[in-house]
C-alpha cells in the first residue's frame, strides 16, 4: 500500500495542468522519441483499464517500425499485476484463467497473428466485459452428464499490433487504430 507521501505525490502529478505534456516527456526520457500523439494515446488506452469501459487499440505499421517497442514501453509503465502480455492466445485459453485474472487489466498480444484464434473471446471481453463458457462434463459420482459454466470477468483494455491495413471490421470497430510514423525523419529521431 502506498504511503501518505506517495499518495500526495501521485495526486499532485495527476492534478498538474501539464499532465499530458509530462507523460509525453516521461515517455521520451525512457527512450520513445517523438510520435507524441501515438505514444500518449497508447498510454491513455493502457491506463483506461481502470474504467468501466476501457479502450482498446491496434497499432498498425510496416515491419520493424516500432510497434512492439511502443507496446513494450507502455507496458513497462504499468504495474506488473495489472498487465497480461502474451505472444499468442489459443481459442480456449482465456476461458480457463482465474475468474478475475483479467479484470481491469491491460491485455497485450504482441502481434495480430497471435490473437486471431481468440478473436471472439477478446471481442466479448471488450464489449460484454465478461466471458461465459458452458461445457458438458460427466459427473464422477453419478456417471451422468451435466453442464458446467465458467465465467471470466473483465473489463479489459486491449492492445495488439499488425502489419496489415485490412483487418476484420468486427475487431476494428472495438479498437482505436494507431498508425505509427514510418517516415525517415522519425527513424532518425
Amino acid at each position: 500500500n502506498p504511503t501518505d507521501e506517495e499518495t500526495a505525490e501521485a495526486l499532485n502529478f495527476l492534478k498538474n495542468p501539464a499532465l499530458m505534456e509530462n507523460i509525453i516527456l516521461d515517455l521520451e526520457h525512457i527512450g520513445y522519441i517523438a510520435d507524441d500523439t501515438n505514444k500518449l494515446l497508447a498510454y491513455l488506452i493502457a491506463t483506461s483499464r481502470k474504467l468501466e469501459k476501457p479502450l482498446s487499440c491496434i497499432i498498425i505499421s510496416s515491419s520493424s517500425t516500432g510497434k512492439s517497442y511502443l507496446m513494450e514501453t507502455i507496458a513497462c509503465l504499468m504495474p506488473d499485476e495489472e498487465l497480461e502480455f502474451y505472444s499468442r492466445i489459443t481459442p480456449q485459453s482465456l476461458y480457463y484463467m482465474d475468474k478475475d485474472q483479467l479484470k481491469h487489466k491491460l491485455l497485450i498480444v504482441d502481434e495480430r497473428s497471435g490473437s486471431e484464434e481468440a478473436d471472439y473471446a477478446i471481442r466479448n471481453l471488450q464489449t460484454r466485459h465478461k466471458l461465459t463458457l458452458a461445457y458438458p462434463l460427466k459427473d464422477a459420482m453419478t456417471g451422468r452428464m451435466k453442464t458446467v459454466v465458467v465465467e471470466m470477468n473483465g473489463p479489459i483494455a486491449f492492445m495488439e499490433s499488425s502489419t496489415k491495413h485490412r483487418l476484420n471490421p468486427e475487431n476494428t470497430s472495438r479498437c482505436l487504430l494507431i498508425y505509427l510514423d514510418e517516415t525517415e525523419e522519425q527513424t532518425k529521431r
